[in-house]
């Protein structure tokens, strides 16, 4: 082999105003050829591309006016999936939800817990020895407004009786109505002799049934499930909290605090009563989605969630009176007692498109990316070999 040096073909030309310029061809030829072949890319791809728009806007080599019209539309189409895209994006980072109801069936239905409150729960032979204490318990009472009596606070009398103490359970057990005379019979699918835990409440003693939700049945009707009978003792009613007469029945979850005053129904005495129950569970979704306009559900069963009332469960009941005793206390230092498949629909509606037309976009583009690359590939290589020359 021979070797011989490799020149670029240059011309000099002669401009008008006696100026030289020279212009190197095989550059020239370059920039021609890869011209023609990104014009022949982009000219197969809208002949071929299975979006029904860009085919049309290849008609603009037979007919300049009918490509323009269609590239109009397909801009306008473009322009309309890019705001439609826009929306799903923002409307899928909002969170939406549904409300999924489903019904449950048992071979045994785990039966709720059942807390029952006299309404007068004070025993007037118990708590009241004098006329000071019935005035006591009349001016703290929803009969007070009705009074024209007002106590004397100032009496030494309330202070050595410690009406100013904190009141125990057992101190409202001893002022309250014998349990024994107020449950007279109850019985739970044909089982008597049921037990009832005493608890305070803000109408002051309750009583509990099945608060470990251990009691279960298969049966439903009148006959069956828990039978109760009951005698509020009225002539021994001391002014309370409320100005009924009768009894609140709490049906509530096991395990949670009875909330008589916010919660339950009222029986009148010298009635029969037949209450029929559903149980209705509600499952609220985490973070990210919203629960209470820009505020999030609380999640309850994470491993790192602090239950202040353990061991009982967490419930709304127990968080609100939580709260509510939390702020009476801070105020004056006592407590009361007690969518994505959207996307491709607008996709095919608005510009014919769908996943095999992504694909083709995205060889487009990569077929692009590539003639780009071997273009400055190209001109690199041969600025090095005119240094060289």
């Amino acid at each position: 082999m021979i070797p011989f040096p490799i020149h670029s073909q240059k011309s000099d030309i002669s401009s008008e105003n006696g100026g030289d310029k020279t212009i190197d061809h095989g550059e020239f030829n370059e920039k021609e050829n890869g011209r023609q072949s990104l014009r022949e890319l982009w000219w197969e791809f809208l002949s071929e591309t299975t979006c029904h728009g860009l085919g049309k806007v290849g008609s603009m080599r037979r007919n300049r006016l009918r490509g323009i019209l269609w590239m109009v539309f397909l801009i306008t189409s473009m322009s309309t999936i890019i705001w439609f895209l826009v929306d799903e994006v923002r409307s899928y980072y909002s969170y939406p939800y549904l409300s999924k109801t489903s019904l449950e069936t048992f071979k045994r239905m785990p039966f709720p817990a059942v807390t029952i409150c006299n309404m007068g729960s004070k025993n007037k032979s118990r708590s009241s020895k004098t006329e000071k204490d019935e005035l006591y318990w009349l001016s703290i009472s929803s009969m007070s407004v009705f009074s024209s009596k007002r106590v004397n606070w100032t009496d030494s009398y309330y202070e050595e009786n410690g009406y100013f103490e904190p009141i125990s359970l057992e101190q409202e057990l001893s002022m309250g109505m014998d349990v024994s005379k107020f449950i007279l019979s109850s019985a739970f699918d044909f089982m008597g002799e049921l037990e009832f835990e005493p608890i305070l409440t803000s109408l002051g003693v309750c009583y509990t049934w099945n608060g470990d939700g251990k009691a279960t049945t298969k049966m439903s009707g009148s006959l069956y499930n828990l039978h109760l009978i009951l005698d509020i003792n009225r002539e021994l009613y001391e002014a309370g909290l409320t100005t009924s007469t009768g009894v609140k029945v709490i049906v509530h979850e096991p395990g949670t605090i009875a909330d008589p005053i916010n919660q339950g129904f009222t029986v009148a005495p010298g009635v029969s009563v037949l209450a029929s129950v559903s149980k209705k569970r509600f499952t609220f979704l985490p973070y990210p989605f919203h629960a209470f306009v820009e505020d999030y559900c609380l999640d309850t069963m994470a491993p790192d969630f602090i239950n202040k009332f353990h061991p009982l469960p967490y419930s709304v009941g127990a968080c609100k009176k939580f709260c509510f005793a939390e702020k009476i206390f801070k105020r004056c230092g006592c407590v009361q007692v007690g969518d994505l498949a959207s996307i491709g629909g607008q996709m095919g509606l608005f510009i014919g498109a769908s996943v095999l037309t992504i694909m083709e976009f995205i060889e487009i583009i990569f077929l692009l990316l590539f003639f780009i690359l071997k273009r400055l590939s190209s001109k690199h290589r041969n600025s090095l070999e005119n240094a060289d020359i």
